[in-house]
């Protein structure tokens, strides 16, 4: 009986501790940010522009015009999509060249990866290279022969110090100044140890080009300030540990430049206004937002455009933010209040769960004494001095709370006789607190990984779940007991061959067989000390263990009581019937176990499927949730069900 004790203890324990730690661990909120944009343009306010970047990955020949919606402050409005040209487009490769750049063979990477690079751009796209150590150097102007290129970045050293600011400083220079769609793609670990400008003049830099920067993660790194020159100018900030990752961050940006669409549109709005861009595309809808200064009035001097945005390879979180009025548009970096404020909740759900799984503990410490299962339905306890059970006002006010609850609902009988088949030491009120408590507990760690309607599904579930595991314990123990019936009819065949009579013969029962055969006939014994007729005890226990078998023992016993004759000869007989029966059905079950288990994959299959395509693609099902994919999933569940039933009625055999 102890047994059932410990085991729901030890997953009381183990729930209490995984209730708390999720939630306590921190979790990372589901944001928008997939599309880049970038090349704000207000000249000819009210009319605005801006370009969307695509991750290519995601798309398949294209953009849809009609598959682009903007929403300015929440709300749909018309707007006009082209692709964006690549043959005005001019980049400029910023390659960090100093000696932290031998950790790892980095530069090596950053050289092949930067020939990808220039691989996935088209053939009439301009790029100068740029390298920087102690000073900026000069690579290569801005040219469109790749073998050049190429040539000129076979000769890269890692050597001296890291002058960053001065690097981007410099590499404005290369640009023509024929087109405003320029780039940089900037590659360093961040620190700046040798530059003779600033930060501040390195992001005025920025502000003005567009920089994708890509941060290697060395001795030297300094995420702030390599964050700020990403950010400044609506670009894009991507961090790699192991610098073998560079090829795939490089050919991010390179397809992202040449995946381009101008949105244009006709605005009502002033001032600060949000932006959010939606695309879809064949693996679901991705989006992309933005703060805009729109001109208070006709007569305001149009301001630079000041944006905060959340590109989809951004490690940095960018949250939306006012930001401040400046000639050079800023972008506001997460607070450090603004962090805290978002990792409350789980906090205080995860101090909850904690608490919600020591409750479940301390009921269950209430419950573990050890009162037998025939004697808590007989209403016959141990006293606390003698059973060492420990007690808590609290414990047993939830208790008897419980306890009035499931008297007035009727339902006390049949969870009293689960738990007792199950062989689980818990009163029926003690077991409701702690399924209720698990349930609670259950809740607030699904409100953290998934939201309320997984919150709801699993305060719901858990109950269902804990009398399905009840269920299924007390199946197993009725399948034990009928395996041993056999081996116990020996057993008291023997014994009244010794002499015995049949209460000495049960009793020789109680005391050398196993579980559960040893806990049900000790129930008997003690039933009948105090006074239950034994026939009356001995079909309790056959309706009890739901046995057939043992029912046509009961009856040869009545008989015998009777009419007389050799019980050791009927008890032997009996055993070996139910001995051929149980070996009769072994073999029609090793029949039938193909068709088993072609069922149980059959069912699972498609469910697991589903459940693996919704994780790794989540758009695959976003056409469901229109009429008629919501029917469409009932009647294939509906399906399911059916064949499952008829799959089970084909192999079942019952003897």
């Amino acid at each position: 009986m102890r047994r059932g004790v410990s085991w729901l203890r030890g997953v009381a324990l183990i729930g209490a501790v995984i209730a708390a730690a999720a939630p306590l661990s921190g979790s990372v909120a589901a944001q928008d940010g997939g599309l880049e944009i970038s090349r704000i343009d207000l000249d000819g306010f009210p009319e605005v522009g801006f370009d969307v970047a695509v991750p290519a990955n995601l798309t398949v020949g294209g953009v849809d015009p009609q598959a682009v919606t903007v929403y300015e402050n929440g709300q749909p409005i018309p707007v006009e999509v082209a692709p964006v040209p690549t043959d005005g487009l001019e980049v400029v490769l910023l390659i960090d060249t100093s000696g932290s750049m031998n950790e790892r063979a980095a530069l090596a990477s950053a050289k092949s990866a930067a020939v990808g690079f220039l691989e996935e751009l088209p053939a009439a796209v301009a790029v100068g290279v740029v390298g920087f150590a102690d000073a900026p150097s000069l690579v290569s102007p801005l040219t469109t022969d790749r073998n050049a290129l190429r040539a000129s970045l076979d000769q890269l050293q890692a050597t001296g110090k890291t002058a960053m600011y001065d690097a981007i400083v410099f590499g404005e220079t290369l640009f023509s100044g024929g087109t405003t769609d320029r780039q940089f793609v900037l590659l360093s670990d961040g620190g700046d140890t040798a530059s003779s400008a600033t930060l501040d003049d390195a992001t005025a830099v920025t502000a003005r080009v567009r920089t994708s920067a890509i941060e290697i993660v060395t001795s030297e790194s300094n995420s702030e300030a390599i964050t700020n020159l990403a950010l400044a100018g609506q670009g894009r900030l991507t961090s790699v540990a192991d610098p073998a990752g560079l090829g795939v961050l490089y050919q991010e940006v390179a397809r992202s430049l040449v995946n381009r669409y101008r949105v244009t549109f006709v605005t009502q709005s002033q001032g600060d206004t949000d932006y959010t861009v939606e695309v879809v595309t064949p693996f679901g809808p991705v989006r992309g937002s933005t703060v805009i200064g729109l001109p208070v009035a006709a007569t305001t001097t149009t301001a630079a455009p000041v944006t905060t945005s959340a590109p989809v390879a951004a490690v940095v979180d960018a949250p939306r933010s006012t930001p401040p009025s400046s000639a050079a548009p800023t972008a506001a970096v997460s607070t450090p209040a603004a962090e805290s404020n978002s990792s409350i909740l789980p906090l205080v759900l995860g101090v909850a769960a904690v608490g919600l799984g020591l409750t479940a503990l301390m009921v269950i410490a209430v419950a573990g004494d050890s009162r037998r299962a025939g004697r808590r339905l007989l209403g016959i306890q141990k006293s606390k001095t003698k059973s060492g059970a420990t007690s808590t006002p609290v414990g047993e006010r939830v208790t008897a709370l419980a306890d009035d609850v499931i008297d007035r609902s009727g339902v006390r009988t049949g969870l009293a006789r689960a738990l007792d088949v199950a062989d689980v030491s818990l009163r029926p009120g003690e077991f409701v607190v702690v399924t209720l408590a698990g349930a609670v507990g259950i809740a607030a760690l699904f409100l953290v990984l998934g939201g309320p309607l997984l919150a709801i599904v699993g305060f719901a579930a858990t109950p269902l779940v804990a009398r399905s595991v009840l269920t299924i314990k007390a199946q197993r123990r009725r399948q034990a007991f009928e395996a041993q019936l056999p081996d116990v009819l020996q057993l008291m065949t023997n014994a009244l061959r010794s002499g015995y009579a049949l209460p000495q013969a049960l009793d020789a029962v109680a005391t050398q067989a196993s579980e559960p055969a040893r806990s049900e006939f000790e129930r008997v014994n003690f039933e009948a000390r105090v006074g239950v007729d034994l026939g009356e005890s001995l079909r309790a226990m056959a309706d009890r263990m739901q046995s057939t078998s043992f029912g046509w023992v009961v009856a040869a016993l009545d008989i015998n009581r009777e009419v007389g004759g050799e019980l050791a000869k009927v008890l032997t007989t009996l055993a070996t019937t139910i001995r051929e029966r149980q070996q009769l059905d072994r073999q029609i079950k090793t029949l039938t176990a193909e068709g088993r288990i072609s069922a149980y994959v059959l069912t699972a299959l498609p469910i697991l499927v589903g459940l693996a395509m919704a994780l790794l693609n989540p758009g695959y099902f976003e056409p469901m949730r229109t009429s008629p994919g919501p029917q469409i999933l009932i009647g294939a569940v509906a399906l399911l069900g059916a064949g499952w039933i008829w799959m089970r009625s084909m192999i079942k055999a019952e003897i």
